[in-house]
């Protein structure tokens, strides 16, 4: 694994003390790039950190036969590397609906709730510092204020970000360096949903300003 990224998240791990010896870590998987990087990282650095690695992964049936692709995908690469796999399918939009939640936070409740449901010491998620950059500015632009505005944080209850100080571009390119195989969600070029507004024309426009603002 390229030293330069092994190194950030093996010091983002020691630095929060995300991990102890014995751990068994659930690493929630959506397929993407980022999910996909950190649960390839967990595999390769389980002897290191002497802990054991399961995966989980949630079917939403948002995009019809590419929400079923993507489970599939998972869970071949889990058969393939021979990782524990717990998978949940939900029916987000309708569910969403019935209990009168929109659909994203209702689709992060249930997440949540199903990771919560495996047995494990530690649950992985692939949040990075892109993804930091954007939950502020969502939270600023919903009139949260600074003090409720907080980014997300590296380490909350029994989740560990190992992933908080890498840009999604520097993911991205490590995998296509590296050839590690990922699934590409449609969805995210439509900037309908307001994460996506905000990552496709806000960013943008702060890193003209200061083409290093992700890290400011």
């Amino acid at each position: 694994m390229n030293n330069k990224v092994y190194n950030t998240i093996c010091s983002t791990i020691e630095k929060y003390n995300m991990l102890s010896a014995g751990d068994k870590v659930l690493v929630a998987v959506s397929g993407g790039a980022d999910s996909m990087l950190l649960l390839h990282f967990m595999l390769s650095a389980a002897e290191k950190y002497n802990i054991t690695v399961a995966a989980a992964h949630v079917e939403h049936r948002i995009r019809g036969q590419e929400s079923i692709e993507d489970a599939e995908f998972v869970e071949h690469f889990c058969k393939e590397h021979s990782v524990e796999y717990h998978q949940l399918s939900i029916d987000a939009v309708n569910e969403a609906e019935t209990v009168k939640l929109g659909v994203e936070e209702y689709s992060r409740r249930r997440r949540y709730e199903f990771f919560d449901s495996v047995s494990c010491s530690k649950i992985a998620t692939a949040h990075n510092l892109s993804d930091n950059v954007e939950t502020l500015i969502f939270r600023l632009a919903r009139g949260t204020g600074l003090k409720g505005a907080c980014a997300i944080p590296p380490v909350r209850g029994k989740i560990i970000r190992p992933l908080i100080e890498l840009s999604s571009d520097e993911i991205r390119s490590f995998c296509s360096e590296n050839h590690i195989l990922y699934r590409t969600d449609s969805t995210n070029e439509s900037n309908a949903y307001s994460r996506n507004y905000i990552r496709n024309i806000i960013v943008p426009e702060l890193e003209k300003l200061n083409p290093d603002s992700e890290r400011a």
